[in-house]
């Protein structure tokens, strides 16, 4: 299309020929219309009646032709039928539409790029004439709008080469008229106003007299139409800018250039944070001020902008440079990287806290310098991405391979919850420490942060605490510490993560997170249950098994004196109730249910005793009542052994196993055929038992 017009159209005058080409066109219509009308027949009453068909057909094209009405044309066909004559003129009536209308949108481009060259042209700007010249400016901007937004160019029955000149045009005139306004217009007024202004904000400034504060309105003003009709700057976002805006901070820029751009001692690459702060300072002290003086007379042209916003951002668009150049340099260095992003966090949040500054970069909040220089910047982030996983995964080890790192934490919680190892302990402590790093940033890099470093340190220490557990029966001990205290170092590890996890996992961010990447959640789960479950499933639910085997070894180990003296239970005439070789086990396994007792939560605690029950009670019936033959005594004497294991140990009697085994010595020990006292056990088991009485 450019192409054509360019060979056919070189100036306004040669648009004319296009009627030449339309001619041709209609031309080539009535050949094809005579030679379709060429038909013969098998006699002449046919022919006559096919004659005046054709002859009716050829009518209706001729008149649709005539007045250019493809609708008519269509009609013909639902008629009579897809013709390639009709198809034919169909398709020319379209093309010279087509070039009709194209032929309009060149005229009326060259016309407003004739008035926009003209702008050039005319007198020199000067107070008298200004506002003359910018209501001629005025005029032009609407007459390109106008054009732009001409519905009856913008549409699909002319084709896609017609919508595409239009925004090749567009472009071209927009760019055009942009330009009048920076080269011509705007420099003027600008200079005018910087220097009305160049002592604004500072200890220089005077108070401003009546005279004076007319002619900087004035002046602001012009300034703010003029960019309203620059239509390439006229609805600027951070880090462009609102001209008018930018001259208030012209004291502000001479200011921060000189201290944090040049050879000073407050330009440090090492200490962003002394820019920072200078902005922070600058903003606070001017900032109502600026409000007081212009937010009228800014809301007149910007009514959707707020003029705090709109000075915090020429502000921020004046130090922006400083930091792109620190940027560049602290890339080269891991800790020079990591502050700077820490301090433009800092700053991004006190902005949003403290100034409310939002609705930038078309998003409802402020995504911050951090997201400007870093996240936006996609090696500048993996650079810092890769030395944040560095950094964690050296804290990491750090943690892992301490002298002390499984050592429990007595007091860490208050008694009666379960007690962390200082490896848990730290390892919470560094998964907030990297939430806090990333919880201001856009969900994308929040999602990368978790994935690529949190989750993965949630696997690493499941790793190591799965490794103990499985090695725990396997490593000769090379220290003092007991099997018991390895097992809940293990425990308390897991018990502790998984209670972490829980309780991240209702974190407001953790909850975003989760319903952003899966939106019909309905908040039924969490982002870390299924590193919960692994947890549980991996670890936890292998710690009653390791339990109960050491209860046992601990049985084995210690029993042995009272096996050797207590060999038979038949013969017995009298009851001893003490029984001095029941001390060891008494005492070794007090011992284990106090350490459980220090390190796990109430009601773990209370299950654990329970499984000591569970034990014990499993022990005496596959040791003792399964292996022997009893008197009436000697049922009486193993329940009160039994009786006094319990009370010593202080284990709860529970129905399940203590009442089992009591059960068994009842029937043991009665002079009847009857069933237990608490029917715990079945008849079989009566039935088997009433064989073992002496």
């Amino acid at each position: 299309m450019d192409t054509f017009l360019n060979a056919n159209f070189a100036s306004l005058d040669d648009l004319n020929s296009i009627d030449k080409v339309i001619a041709t066109i209609q031309q080539k219509q009535d050949i094809n219309s005579k030679e379709k009308t060429s038909l013969t027949g098998q006699n002449a009453s046919t022919q006559s009646r096919m004659t005046k068909i054709v002859g009716e057909i050829r009518s209706q094209v001729e008149s649709a032709i005539k007045s250019n009405d493809v609708d008519k044309l269509d009609s013909l066909i639902k008629t009579y039928g897809n013709l390639s004559l009709l198809q034919d003129v169909k398709k020319q009536m379209v093309e010279k539409r087509r070039l009709l209308v194209l032929k309009d949108v060149c005229i009326s481009f060259l016309k407003i790029q004739k008035d926009i060259s003209d702008l050039k042209n005319l007198d020199a700007i000067s107070n008298s004439n200004y506002d003359e010249q910018l209501d001629i400016l005025t005029d032009v901007y609407k007459r390109v709008e106008l054009y732009y937004n001409n519905e009856e160019y913008n549409t699909a029955e002319y084709g896609q080469s017609v919508i595409s000149s239009i925004k090749s045009y567009r472009d071209q005139l927009f760019n055009s008229l942009s330009s009048v306004i920076t080269v011509r217009f705007k420099p003027e007024t600008e200079n005018a106003l910087n220097e009305e202004l160049k002592d604004f904000g500072t200890e220089k400034q005077k108070p401003i007299k009546s005279a004076e504060m007319k002619k900087i309105i004035l002046n602001f003003m012009r300034l703010l139409k003029l960019q309203t009709l620059d239509p390439i700057n006229n609805n600027p976002t951070y880090p462009k800018t609102i001209w008018a805006v930018d001259c208030i901070c012209s004291a502000f820029k001479v200011r921060f250039v000189y201290h944090f751009e040049g050879p000073t001692e407050t330009n440090q690459i090492s200490k962003p944070e002394y820019a920072l702060e200078y902005i922070f300072g600058y903003l606070k002290k001017n900032q109502e001020l600026v409000r007081l003086t212009f937010r009228d007379i800014f809301h007149k042209y910007y009514p959707k902008i707020l003029i705090e916003d709109s000075f915090i951002t020429s502000v921020l668009a004046i130090a922006r440079n400083k930091f792109i150049h620190d940027r560049s340099l602290c890339a080269k260095n891991e800790q020079l990287l990591n502050h700077l992003v820490f301090e433009l966090q800092k700053f991004d949040r006190r902005l949003a806290d403290e100034f409310n500054y939002h609705q930038i970069m078309g998003r409802d909040e402020w995504p911050g310098l951090t997201y400007d220089l870093i996240l936006s910047d996609e090696q500048i982030f993996a650079k810092w991405l890769d030395d944040e996983k560095r950094f964690v995964n050296h804290r990491y080890d750090e943690i892992i391979n301490a002298e002390q790192a499984f050592s429990i934490d007595y007091g860490f919680v208050e008694e009666g919850q379960t007690q962390p190892t200082k490896s848990a302990e730290n390892l919470t402590n560094l998964f907030d420490g990297i939430t806090l790093s990333y919880e201001d940033l856009p969900l994308k890099y929040q999602l990368k942060f978790l994935s690529d470093v949190q989750l993965k340190l949630l696997n690493f220490y499941y790793e190591i605490l799965s490794q103990g557990l499985n090695a725990l029966d396997s490593v000769k001990r090379t220290d003092d510490i007991s099997y018991i205290e390895r097992l809940c170092r293990i425990w308390c590890s897991a018990k502790f993560m998984v209670a972490a996890m829980q309780k991240w996992g209702e974190k407001p961010i953790f909850v975003e997170l989760w319903n952003a990447i899966n939106p019909n959640n309905n908040c039924a789960n969490t982002f870390f249950d299924s590193v919960v479950s692994g947890y549980q499933r991996g670890v936890l639910s292998k710690i009653t098994e390791k339990l109960k085997t050491h209860i046992e070894r601990q049985l084995n180990r210690t029993m042995k004196e009272y096996f050797q003296n207590n060999t038979s239970w038949n013969n017995l005439e009298d009851v001893n109730s003490q029984c001095q070789e029941l001390q060891l086990p008494i005492e070794a396994l007090r011992k284990d249910l106090e350490f459980l007792r220090k390190c796990l939560f109430v009601a773990e605690f209370r299950s654990a005793k329970q499984i000591f029950s569970s034990v014990i009670s499993t022990y005496f019936e596959k040791n003792f009542i399964w292996c022997n033959t009893f008197s009436k005594p000697g049922a009486s004497q193993l329940k009160m052994h039994i009786d006094m294991l319990y009370d010593n140990l202080n284990i709860t009697r529970d129905y399940k196993h203590y009442y089992r085994i009591i059960d068994m010595l009842d029937v043991l020990g009665s002079d009847t055929i009857e069933y237990s006292q608490h029917h715990v056990i079945s008849r079989k088991d009566i039935s088997d038992l009433m064989l073992r009485k002496a």
